[in-house]
């Protein structure tokens, strides 16, 4: 009876006992876990306090719940650097997104720093941090700046980070001036797997770091580096620039070797042997002359030495006359010695060049119907410049040659380049680096405003055009006056003459036609130059024409003599 009674009793305090702890237990299973983890109970401390978590996630970020406690009165404000030099021409950099803040305190995000001010009481600021894991040869490093720099006292500064591996190390923690290697106050691993890190007493431009190591491949390393641009490396030749300066170097090479071409074929141009074929254009049993592409003698002689002489310009009186312009006479002048006169024949027409019309408005002005050659050397408002500035301006309009007073597309194509590589050069060393790609383009431009300048003054249709001359010079040498009709030899004689003349083929053109009978077509003399009337032959006209061309000449040399001591004055 008392052993079954002492049992019953036994049993009854046993429930009693089971039901004291649950109900004691019940209260700590429901308690609410901390939002990011369990970091333990910290002492009160009478200044200001920071108490930060991280969590590391896959991607590589960092989300961070910061809490600050503020004492009535003070302030606590911190900037974390989001740009760390590492090199001397490499920084590392960081951002902070996603900010979200409770109770009094700001944060300002830009793309150097971050700014934290918290004012007196407790405030809470969540955020997103980028860039602190990289990879590194065994092992990925996690870089945390927990505090930045702060501007005041912090009594007390906490930190906990947690990771998806709980293999987490501890490299390093740092506290102190910026570089120094002081060790914070406290730092391990906690039997969860995170990590635990704290200092007291940081003060005005001190700031925590914490370094941790974590299994290679946990998260997504999201290290970012970016070159700092010194003055090295800006002007550096790196790839780009190396490319750069191959590719101006093989457009240099390439411009050398076309103006080396361009010269060699000019030089054979000037010294071709090679008849030219459509001289002669027969029709039927009729024989016509016909200059190369059309060509005036005043023409070939600028194309053929670059520069209006005035043997050109003679040449153009000599030809306006056979093509029936003016007309050339054989006149006496003063005391009893020979002069020629120049007469107006035809109006200027719309068949004319521009110079041609200049020419003869210069020689017979308005008003004027005849003028001699001892009249025309006492003018002294007898100005060919204009003529001449024609003629040269007509010869580069027709192709033949570079247009002296003109940049070319190219050369305004290489002062663009110039400029644009000016620009370039200070650009590109304050942004991206590569500034020597801008002296390239630079390099580039004087190529391209240089190597026109050593081109000849004949373009590749100039050079064809002197090479056509050339071979009318081979015409006006073996041409046998026999073999052209009769009635068509003074038409020959007189439209080949003029060429013969700017080509310095005068007296061997008028040999060549020595025994040509000017009246065999029943016109009296030569039709374009009188005085001569009643001549079977061309023998005293060979005697008399050098001398007038002479002084034609003359007249045009002396013009232009006196035009350059006017702009010399």
């Amino acid at each position: 009876m008392v052993i079954g009674a002492l049992k019953s009793v036994g049993s009854a305090l046993l429930l009693v006992a089971l039901f004291l702890v649950a109900a004691t237990a019940a209260p700590a299973m429901s308690a609410p876990k901390s939002p990011v983890h369990d970091h333990g109970e910290l002492a009160p401390v009478s200044g200001i306090a920071v108490h930060a978590d991280a969590e590391v996630l896959s991607s590589g970020v960092l989300t961070v719940r910061e809490i600050l406690t503020v004492p009535e009165g003070q302030q606590v404000t911190r900037t974390i650097p989001l740009r760390t030099q590492v090199a001397a021409d490499i920084e590392r950099r960081f951002d902070i997104t996603n900010v979200t803040t409770d109770g009094p305190v700001t944060v300002d995000v830009d793309r150097d720093l971050a700014t934290i001010v918290a004012t007196a009481g407790e405030s809470t600021v969540y955020y997103s941090f980028h860039g602190a894991v990289s990879d590194a040869t065994a092992e990925q490093l996690v870089l945390w700046p927990i505090s930045g720099t702060t501007e005041g006292p912090i009594e007390r500064f906490s930190a906990t980070i947690v990771a998806p591996s709980p293999r987490q190390a501890i490299v390093n923690c740092y506290a102190g001036n910026a570089g120094s290697t002081q060790r914070c106050t406290l730092a391990g691993v906690e039997h969860s797997g995170g990590i635990r890190a704290q200092h007291t007493d940081l003060n005005a431009g001190q700031r925590i770091e914490l370094v941790t190591a974590l299994p290679t491949g946990t998260v997504a390393a999201n290290t970012e580096f970016r070159d700092i641009l010194t003055f090295n490396r800006a002007f550096a030749f790196t790839q780009p620039v190396l490319v750069g300066l191959g590719i101006v170097g093989l457009i240099a090479i390439v411009a050398a070797l076309a103006v080396a071409g361009a010269r060699r074929r000019d030089r054979a141009a000037l010294n071709s042997e090679a008849p030219f074929s459509g001289t002669l254009i027969r029709t039927g049993t009729a024989v016509e002359f016909a200059s190369p592409d059309g060509i005036l003698p005043g023409h070939a002689g600028v194309v053929f030495d670059e520069t209006v002489d005035p043997v050109d310009l003679a040449s153009t009186v000599v030809d306006l006359a056979v093509r029936q312009y003016l007309w050339l006479s054989e006149v006496d002048g003063p005391d009893d010695t020979a002069d020629w006169q120049v007469s107006r024949r035809n109006d200027p027409d719309s068949a004319l060049h521009e110079f041609e019309s200049r020419l003869i408005a210069a020689v017979l002005p308005e008003g004027t119907d005849s003028t001699t050659m001892s009249e025309l050397h006492r003018r002294p408002d007898l100005n060919l410049e204009p003529v001449r500035a024609a003629l040269r301006h007509d010869a580069s309009v027709q192709g033949w040659l570079r247009n002296s007073h003109t940049q070319s597309p190219l050369w305004w194509a290489g002062v663009a380049l110039a400029a644009v590589g000016v620009i370039a050069i200070p650009v590109l060393a304050l942004t991206i680096g590569h500034a020597v790609l801008g002296a390239a383009l630079v390099l580039l431009g004087v190529v391209a405003v240089v190597a026109p300048q050593f081109l000849p003054p004949r373009t590749a249709k100039g050079q064809q055009l002197v090479s056509d001359v050339r071979g009318m010079l081979h015409y006006l040498h073996t041409v046998d006056e026999h073999s052209i009709p009769e009635e068509d030899r003074e038409t020959v004689f007189s439209r080949s003459l003029p060429y013969a003349v700017v080509l310095g083929e005068t007296d061997h053109w008028i040999d060549t036609f020595g025994d040509l009978d000017p009246e065999s077509n029943g016109a009296s003399g030569i039709y374009w130059f009188g005085g001569f009337e009643g001549n079977r032959n061309l023998r005293r006209f060979r005697t008399h024409f050098p001398p007038m061309l002479n002084s034609l000449e003359g007249v045009f040399a002396e013009t232009h003599h006196q035009a350059t001591l006017a702009k010399q004055a």
